[in-house]
């Protein structure tokens, strides 16, 4: 879902924060959000295989690069639900 081109959040309310004032990118609800930070932070299994990619990709890549990079898995995942493909 786009809105106005912003990368927004998406409240409880329906309403949308705008987190950046500009690009032409994705919203994100806020279930979403919360359920990412609980299957890094929580979850035994996949926490720590999201901790250690993270920490590589802060290590390794600027805070450009690290921006791009989640758009482009943004992208990425939109692009292989749409086709069908399994996530």
């Amino acid at each position: 879902m786009r809105v106005r081109g912003e990368f927004c959040v998406m409240s409880e309310e329906g309403g949308y924060i705008d987190l950046t004032g500009g690009g032409s990118v994705y919203c994100i609800n806020e279930n979403q959000m919360r359920e990412a930070r609980r299957l890094a932070r929580e979850d035994s299994e996949s926490g720590p295989r999201i901790a250690a990619a993270l920490g590589h990709v802060k290590h390794a890549l600027t805070r450009n690069e690290q921006a791009a990079l989640a758009f482009v898995l943004i992208e990425e995942l939109l692009q292989s639900h749409s086709s069908g493909a399994a996530v």
